[in-house]
């Protein structure tokens, strides 16, 4: 219910308002009610006996009533109080409300140049240490292993070696003591399509795999004998061939094939009965 004064929420009992202090309309009709009764009383025949229903003793006991009910309105009871005290109270009847403060001693302001030059302190100290810590790890090889394991790094190329490229051979033919007897050799790569045994030019320098030829002829020979073909790389004797025995003032030609897998600074010796008729130069090379 609503106080009919102040218009606040109050609690629905007889006792006066705790706001302004009003009286409470319950208490009013009720009082109106024990009105009625006591007037209704004295216009009926009182069941009392006749010394007790004197008027002067009705109207003492209406006055003490009469008193007790205003000393009810007063006064709230003990009961009403402690209601009262429960019910929150305005912020109006409080008053002003003091709150301590929370810093007995005021924070210093921190100057901003002291801030700017914290921070670039910080900053100098922290670029020190990262340099200094990347030359520690490059000096003692920690960073090329690390980008090794997590594959930030790829091994270095491995070149093959490169073959310095071979000189030309030698332009001459050196001549042995049995130069007459094998007057006339060559190697050559171009035969004639006709004529096997003869060649097209002399060829010195051939490549790898490539298949070339020694052509010699042997010219009446006083005795019988044999040719022996000894062929050289890098001046280690590498194979040799022998021809069928030819009869002593045969006259005929004679050819060998050859091939070489790898680069090579090559000669061929042709002997005949084991001495030096002649020696020819030739390379092999990409």
């Amino acid at each position: 219910m609503f106080c009919t004064y102040c218009k606040n929420e109050r609690i629905e009992n007889e006792a006066p308002c705790v706001y302004c202090g009003a009286p409470s309309p319950l208490a009013e009709d009720t009082r109106n009610k024990q009105d009625d009764i006591y007037r209704q009383g004295q216009r009926q025949p009182s069941l009392l006996p006749v010394p007790y229903q004197g008027g002067g003793m009705q109207q003492a006991d209406y006055e003490w009533y009469a008193a007790q009910e205003t000393s009810r309105q007063m006064v709230p009871s003990q009961e009403m109080t402690n209601v009262a005290s429960n019910l929150p109270v305005p912020l109006e009847e409080l008053g002003a409300i003091y709150i301590p403060p929370m810093y007995i001693k005021p924070r210093a302001i921190i100057p901003r140049y002291r801030i700017i030059s914290g921070l670039l302190s910080m900053l100098i100290v922290f670029t020190l240490l990262c340099t200094g810590a990347g030359y520690y790890a490059q000096a003692s090889g920690k960073i090329s292993s690390l980008q090794r394991i997590t594959g930030g790094m790829l091994p270095p190329n491995l070149h093959p070696p490169t073959t310095p490229a071979l000189p030309d051979p030698p332009d001459r033919i050196d001549q042995g003591p049995a130069y007459l007897i094998i007057p006339s050799a060559t190697i050559t790569a171009h035969l004639d399509p006709k004529d096997h045994f003869f060649a097209l030019k002399s060829d010195t320098v051939f490549k790898p795999n490539q298949t070339f030829y020694i052509i010699y002829s042997v010219q009446h020979p006083k005795t019988k004998g044999v040719v022996v073909i000894k062929w050289y790389t890098n001046g280690i004797l590498y194979t040799s061939a022998t021809s069928n025995p030819i009869a002593a003032g045969a006259n005929l030609t004679g050819k060998t094939p050859m091939q070489y897998a790898k680069p090579a600074e090559g000669s061929v010796e042709l002997d005949w009965n084991g001495v030096l008729a002649q020696r020819l130069y030739f390379v092999v090379r990409e």
